[in-house]
Order: C-alpha cells, then sequence, then structure tokens
C-alpha cells in the first residue's frame, strides 16, 4: 500500500453514533494515518474548503469525501458579537478549516435555521443558486485533485441532485431534476467529470434496494447494515483494486450496531 493520508471528508451520515460507511472502509483495508474530516451540519462548501485545507497540510493525501445536499450552506461569521453569542447559545459551533471551534469561521447548522437563518432561508434561499453552488465547488474540487494527481473517491449521502435535506429529513423522497432548466446550475453541471460518481448516492442505494433510512429518531441517517451494503456495491469495487483487503467481514459489526437506529 502506498504510505498515502487518507482525508475522510462527509457531514453526519459520515460521522454517525454507528459505523459508518468510513468506518467499514477503514476497517476492511487496515489503513492508517487517517484525517476525520466529518462533522455533523456541515455544507459542502465547508466540505470542499476543509478537503483542500488538508490536503495541503499532509504528505501523499488520498481523499474520500461523501458530499452533501444543496440546501445545507455554510455561513463565514467574523462578527464578534454574533460569534460570541453563537458560542454561548448554538449547537452547531463556529469551526475553522482545520474543524476546530473558533471564534470566528464556517456556522454550518444542516437543516436547523435558527433565527438569523431562518430569515436569509425566507426571504433569500434559491434552490437554483444553492445547486450550482453545489456543483461549481464538486468542479472546483475534481480541478484541484486533478491538478494535483491526489487519488480520491467522491461519493454523495443521497442524490443530491434530485432531492434536498428539508425533504428527506421528513422521510420523504420527492424526485425531481434540479439541474433541468436551471442555467446557473447546467454551466457547472457540465464541466464535471461524472465517469465515477454514483449520483444515487448512500440514501439512494438504501431506497433502490429497501434498505433502512430513516425514522422518526434520526432521520434520514441510514445505519451500518445500511452503510455496509451501500460500500459493499459502490465503494469497496473502486478501492480493492487498489488496496489490500485484511477484514473481508464485518457483516457482524453492522448487525450489532444495527441496534441503535430501531432503540
Amino acid at each position: 500500500m502506498a504510505d498515502y493520508t487518507f482525508i475522510f471528508t462527509g457531514a453526519s451520515a459520515t460521522n454517525s453514533p454507528w459505523p459508518s460507511w468510513k468506518d467499514f472502509v477503514v476497517t476492511r483495508y487496515g489503513l492508517d494515518n487517517v484525517v476525520e474530516n466529518a462533522y455533523r451540519g456541515v455544507g459542502n462548501e465547508f466540505m470542499i474548503d476543509s478537503t483542500i485545507h488538508q490536503c495541503k497540510k499532509v504528505k501523499n493525501p488520498f481523499v474520500m469525501i461523501m458530499m452533501t445536499m444543496v440546501d445545507k450552506w455554510d455561513w463565514y461569521v467574523e462578527d464578534a458579537e454574533l460569534a460570541a453569542k453563537i458560542s454561548r447559545e448554538e449547537k452547531h459551533p463556529l469551526r475553522d478549516l482545520n474543524g476546530d471551534q473558533s471564534p470566528s469561521g464556517f456556522w454550518s447548522t444542516g437543516s436547523w435555521f435558527p433565527e438569523y437563518k431562518a430569515d436569509y432561508k425566507k426571504l433569500y434561499y434559491s434552490e437554483k443558486y444553492f445547486t450550482a453552488s453545489t456543483l461549481k465547488n464538486l468542479f472546483l474540487l475534481q480541478s484541484y485533485l486533478k491538478q494535483n494527481n491526489i487519488p480520491s473517491i467522491i461519493l454523495f449521502d443521497s442524490p443530491v441532485l434530485e432531492c434536498n435535506e428539508q425533504e428527506l429529513n421528513f422521510g420523504k423522497f420527492l424526485q425531481r431534476d434540479l439541474v433541468a432548466n436551471n442555467q446557473l446550475a447546467k454551466v457547472w453541471y457540465d464541466l464535471i467529470d461524472w465517469s465515477d460518481i454514483d449520483t444515487s448516492g448512500l440514501i439512494g442505494y438504501c431506497i433502490n434496494n429497501k434498505l433502512d433510512w430513516f425514522n422518526d429518531k434520526y432521520k434520514m441517517h441510514p445505519p451500518s447494515v445500511s452503510h455496509l451494503e451501500y460500500c459493499k456495491a459502490v465503494v469497496f469495487p473502486k478501492l480493492d483494486q487498489h488496496f489490500k483487503v485484511v477484514d473481508d467481514d464485518q457483516d457482524y459489526v453492522a448487525q450489532k450496531f444495527q441496534k441503535l437506529f430501531h432503540s
């Protein structure tokens, strides 16, 4: 195995209370030198900015990222008074590009909209714009990785170009095309290399294969068995050709933690 530093980036689907796709990958190939870069609530702007930042810090990076839905956005907060209020009261702290809590930084709240973001969402939010922004960030990441010869696997946590988190959080997959008739998005969509990206994502795979992905307590966070089955179908085939398998049977672990999802 090459002497890589493995950067795992994602949101709460990656940083779950049970083993996620990331954990099954690490165990299957016995990976060392792992950078944990997954935080609940983060959107694609923070994911990609922080991934590039991490790549510049380490030797021989190998990027594995699970991008998320377009209706989760990251605000960069510098105002000292607002930053102090967020630090005191909010469950999602400000983070710098290292992922550390910071007196100024990205404020990532996922599908939770506290007062400031609620006002913005009501008055200014545009699904067309944020779809385009997600694609622009993906193109930026692909370009950076290609330019620097950094190997990678790019995953989606859901069909991010066909749904949003507000709907999935109620267990609804209202499938539609967020790129069609969206000139802002189409500009970037056409520049992206889609040849090795599974656009159905983790939740799309679960829906298509009748696997658990939603309940009232954990919302749209698929349990461990669903993560493992997704890995077997989508992730492992990509990595088996590069890395030696040291643990090819993780079904017991997945089944053990499956109980948390149904508790």
